[in-house]
């Protein structure tokens, strides 16, 4: 089950976090094929396919990629077996989807009409952690397990560029944001422009980082807008999130969670997304009740409350 949330902050601070579900779609996959590492059923992962989020792909284990329109609550459009089960979405402006499946390989997907995509590169980038699509749909950007992070032509799918992420984070907490990247450095977040490869990929800010100290590990870093880039450090029972600025600085906003009980280690980085005004965060770590969180403020609620389903059926 996918929920779909909006929110206009005008309460009191008293009153509960004002979001409201907006859509409930069923997109559990019918007949799984049990072809990688996802649960039997599972939805997941999930991308808006569309600028005004009004259309929403999901995949899962029955090794396809779905679109469904919101407002309708009706599924689109739907891919043939990629063979694998869809380990990651990504999503441009124009609409084109990059879909990983299990075992490194990459599908790209372009607008055919008003309500359908067609195929239109297939490559394999190697066994990795993270991949992304960047907000213009240009490229195609994946680490592999030796530390290298990849661009590929989303269009051919031609190796273009490639770098190397030599700090000390687990790079499931890299992610592409609009059209850009933070890679992590020996001692230092790098925001590179994703985008702009004309000398390589080139390090256009940094925000010097320690990966390990007493208050725990960086286990994720990605870009919130231009200016801003979103730190996660976690230990066995806390995770702090932090806004810091993009050249470097103090940190801008801080929240903590006590994780106390969740089910990962303190090396892995948590699910979580933010709004690209720094305003509002999702949180959530396995075995412990996913949050929506006001930034500024610090308040948090759990998502159970605003949709009524069980706590514990997210994974």
């Amino acid at each position: 089950t996918v929920h779909v949330w909006d929110a206009a902050y005008t309460a009191p601070a008293d009153a509960p976090l004002p979001w409201r579900v907006l859509t409930t779609l069923d997109a559990h996959p019918k007949k799984p094929r049990t072809s990688g590492n996802r649960v039997d059923g599972t939805a997941d992962p999930v991308a808006f396919a569309d600028p005004a989020g009004a259309r929403l792909a999901v995949g899962g284990n029955d090794d396809r990629v779905r679109v469904f329109d919101l407002g309708t609550g009706k599924r689109l459009w739907r891919s043939k077996p990629l063979g694998k089960d869809v380990q990651a979405l990504h999503a441009a402006t124009s609409g084109r989807l990059a879909a990983r499946i299990y075992g490194g390989k990459a599908f790209i997907f372009d607008p055919k009409g008003a309500s359908a995509w067609a195929r239109t590169a297939k490559f394999d980038h190697g066994h990795g952690w993270m991949s992304g699509l960047t907000a213009s749909g240009k490229w195609y950007v994946s680490d592999t397990f030796d530390g290298t992070v990849n661009w590929h032509d989303a269009k051919t799918g031609k190796w273009k560029a490639s770098t190397e992420a030599k700090g000390r984070m687990d790079r499931r907490g890299m992610r592409v944001r609009g059209g850009a990247v933070a890679l992590p450095l020996p001692s230092a977040l790098g925001m590179v422009d994703a985008e702009e490869l004309r000398e390589g990929p080139t390090v256009i800010s940094q925000a010097p980082t320690i990966y390990r100290s007493r208050d725990g590990q960086v286990v994720q870093a990605f870009p919130v807008n231009p200016q801003t880039l979103l730190r996660e450090t976690c230990s066995a029972s806390r995770c702090t999130v932090e806004l810091l600025p993009a050249a470097g600085g103090p940190a801008q906003a801080t929240v903590a969670l006590d994780v106390a009980g969740g089910g990962w280690s303190p090396s892995v980085p948590s699910s979580l997304d933010i709004t690209a005004d720094g305003q509002w965060l999702f949180h959530f770590r396995l075995g412990l009740p996913p949050l929506l969180i006001h930034v500024p403020s610090g308040r948090k609620q759990p998502v159970a409350q605003i949709t009524g389903a069980d706590g514990h059926e997210y994974t």
